[in-house]
């Protein structure tokens, strides 16, 4: 009964003084005594067990098997990324010539609006043959800007749109701005043949035979005949007179003659713009233009003179004004 009384007794001690020595040593910042005796000990139980020839051996391989499957895993995914980029470069291969002979289709007027059959634009597209490089980056479709808005689109998702007033004739717009242009264009086509003075038959002379019935043949005459909708001849009646015997008849011709020729800077326009539709492009269209730019310059010049002349109608006022002061050298000589 003694002996377990004093076991018990030295058991208490000996934890009591572990536990107030591991709390001193770590409040001061240090490691305890009895941690660093459990670190000799795990120390020297590890060097005693020691590595074997056996345990090396089973160790080096287990690690020469996880470098070769590492090197095999890196191996396949540098081939399957390859087979991936061959195909996208393929793709986009196709996907850009065929973008580019939709647009040389849209841009050649001679090609009617339909859609060519898949196989025809197949057997028309050049196939890559063996010899071509699956790895190479396909061509992208350059950005490119609408003419009307500016805005910076798709090459593909342009339309060509001819504009009269355009330097290059034919230019490139949007969807948007390709449907209002191409409503306003066939608005004013409309306006102006609405506006065009109707034509009017021509009396055919009927060959009256002696009997006095008209024979079922008729006769045109074709210098007089004018297809439908055409502009009527100029007439002697039409011409404006250049007698200007006075003032008022000076301001009348010079008014007249500056709307005649920008009647014909706005018919030339329409000539120019209808002849590129056609297809008519060269010296022509450059001999028109030049023709529309000295239209304008005459119309300006017209202009300016009729300015003149009805600057010189204080003059006449002034005669009508003092009509008893004398002649002209009367009144101004000194």
């Amino acid at each position: 009964m003694g002996f377990d009384l004093l076991l018990a007794l030295w058991i208490a001690y000996y934890l009591t003084r572990n536990t107030v020595q591991d709390l001193s040593w770590k409040a001061r910042g240090e490691d305890p005594p009895s941690f660093r005796r459990e670190q000799e000990r795990w120390k020297r139980s590890k060097g005693s067990s020691g590595g074997g020839p056996g345990r090396r051996f089973f160790a080096n391989a287990w690690s020469d098997a996880c470098a070769s499957a590492d090197e095999r895993r890196a191996r396949m995914a540098k081939r399957a990324a390859a087979r991936r980029r061959s195909k996208w470069a393929k793709k986009d291969l196709a996907d850009a010539e065929d973008h580019a002979y939709e647009i040389n289709e849209r841009m050649d007027p001679s090609v009617d609006d339909q859609a060519p059959a898949p196989s025809a634009k197949a057997s028309a597209r050049p196939s890559a043959g063996p010899s071509a490089d699956p790895t190479a980056e396909a061509p992208q479709a350059p950005d490119a800007r609408c003419y009307l808005c500016n805005h910076e689109f798709r090459l593909a998702n342009l339309r060509p749109l001819h504009l009269s007033h355009a330097p290059e004739g034919t230019v490139l717009a949007c969807r948007s701005c390709w449907e209002t242009e191409t409503a306003r264009q066939k608005a004013d086509t409309a306006a102006r043949q609405a506006a065009a003075p109707p034509v009017v038959p021509e009396q055919e002379d009927k060959e009256v035979t002696a009997s006095g019935k008209a024979s079922g043949g008729t006769v045109t005459d074709l210098s007089r005949w004018r297809s439908k909708g055409s502009t009527p001849p100029i007439t002697k009646e039409d011409i404006v007179s250049g007698e200007t015997t006075n003032l008022i008849a000076a301001l009348r011709w010079t008014q007249e003659m500056a709307t005649q020729s920008g009647a014909a800077v706005a018919s030339t326009e329409i000539s120019i713009s209808t002849m590129r539709n056609a297809g008519v492009s060269g010296a022509v269209i450059d001999k028109l233009a030049l023709a529309q730019d000295l239209a304008s310059h005459l119309t300006a010049a017209f202009d300016d003179a009729h300015a003149e002349l009805e600057a010189d109608m204080v003059v006449k006022d002034a005669y009508q004004a003092r009509q008893g002061a004398g002649d002209k050298e009367f009144v101004t000589q000194d």
